[in-house]
């Protein structure tokens, strides 16, 4: 799956963490973005491994600013067959 994050503030971003979520459960590492200018953005890959088929909510997620409503985004994804979704 893949998250593309734009800095839409005035000021460089540096070492922001992008966190997922599958079903709940944090995923063991964060991606970490070094360095993110003014109107800039980036897109990070990364593997989701759903475990059972079924409905699955994926979050994806960065930490807390000025604008919180922007700083989260959610995804049902609908597996017919247990797999992994990534690069």
């Amino acid at each position: 799956l893949s998250a593309t994050v734009r800095n839409y503030g005035e000021q460089v971003a540096r070492d922001v963490q992008l966190t997922a979520q599958v079903d709940g459960k944090k995923r063991p590492t964060a991606e970490v973005i070094d360095s993110l200018e003014p109107g800039q953005e980036v897109t990070r890959e990364f593997d989701v491994v759903f475990p059972s088929t079924g409905p699955h909510d994926v979050e994806v997620s960065l930490p807390v600013d000025a604008l919180e409503q922007d700083n989260r985004r959610v995804l049902e994804v609908m597996t017919s067959h247990a797999h992994r979704a990534g690069r």
